[in-house]
């Protein structure tokens, strides 16, 4: 009874290295036989294989590209579908909507309107007290998209993100 009593201890003790043995013995036989496959022959071959067929492309009905989707049903402006969550609270200003506007207005100025040629146009933008750059139509910046540049006029239409509406700014002549 002793003897079967160190049996189990000496098992009980040394339990993770009988599992890491056993696990090395299947990886190593899983890394074989995927290096080794076995032959074709060894397959049981009682089974009868029905004969191939072959199909001719007139046989099967195959469908074409499916149709574009119209452009009417597309929005042109994607900002509208946005809206804001209701969790967030802005706090608000003392400022009525007519001063906020011109504080948009103020914090965006139109420089220069630059001709590229071939009707395009683009515009030299500051934003607060930032550097000027040059934006063509349809390109996003900061919190703005530039929408359509008049060079007739000297004015641009610029979508805010930040009070959701366009904004028409002109060159500002200095005086």
């Amino acid at each position: 009874m002793d003897k079967v009593r160190k049996f189990f201890f000496l098992v009980w003790n040394t339990k993770e290295r009988i599992v890491l043995a056993v696990v090395v013995c299947v990886l190593s036989y899983r890394v074989y036989s995927m290096l080794n496959p076995p032959d074709e022959m060894g397959k049981n071959t009682s089974i009868p294989q029905s004969p191939q067929r072959t199909v001719d492309e007139a046989d099967i009905d195959i469908p074409g590209n499916p149709p574009p989707a119209p452009k009417d049903e597309l929005p042109e402006n994607w900002n509208n579908l946005h809206r804001r969550p209701g969790f967030v609270f802005i706090l608000p200003s003392g400022n009525s909507d007519d001063t906020s506007g011109n504080s948009q207005t103020d914090e965006i100025k139109l420089l220069d309107i630059q001709d590229l040629g071939q009707n395009r146009y683009r515009a030299r933008i500051q934003t607060g007290s930032g550097r000027p750059r040059y934006y063509p139509e349809g390109e996003k910046f900061q919190s703005y998209e530039l929408i359509s540049i008049d060079p007739d006029t000297g004015c641009c239409i610029v979508f805010s993100e930040s009070v959701s509406k366009e904004i028409e700014i002109c060159i500002q002549t200095e005086e």
